[in-house]
């Protein structure tokens, strides 16, 4: 009998250990899968919503490094086309200065050599 009666109390201390193992695994699915009941979000979906976060960071980045190279490339065309247009200008002027007889070829010349 007493076979049997040591039978049962190790049954019941492995059906506790069970029981407590259980519950273990229970928080541990909890704390992965989150519970709406009792309003707990899982380390899945909160990693879902950093990615989601993370995806939505980057793709402003994006879009202000498209709009930083649209600014300087504008820039660099305004730069550009007014260089263009002074040295347009001064062409202009001096070829004006030489045809209406202002000033001669030789002073063009000897201006460049001062």
């Amino acid at each position: 009998m007493s076979d049997v009666t040591e039978l049962e109390q190790r049954m019941q201390h492995m059906e506790k250990i069970l029981a407590e193992i259980g519950k273990k695994v229970n928080r541990i699915e909890q704390g992965i899968f989150g519970d709406d009941d009792i309003d707990h979000v899982g380390i899945i979906d909160r990693v879902k919503k950093l990615e989601d976060e993370v995806k939505q960071i980057r793709q402003v980045n994006d879009n202000q490094e498209i709009e930083i190279q649209t600014k300087k490339n504008v820039t660099d065309n305004i730069v550009i086309w007014l260089q263009r247009t002074f040295w347009g200008g001064a062409v202009l002027l001096v070829v004006m200065l030489l045809l209406t007889g202002k000033i001669g070829f030789l002073d063009l010349i000897r201006g460049l050599m001062d």
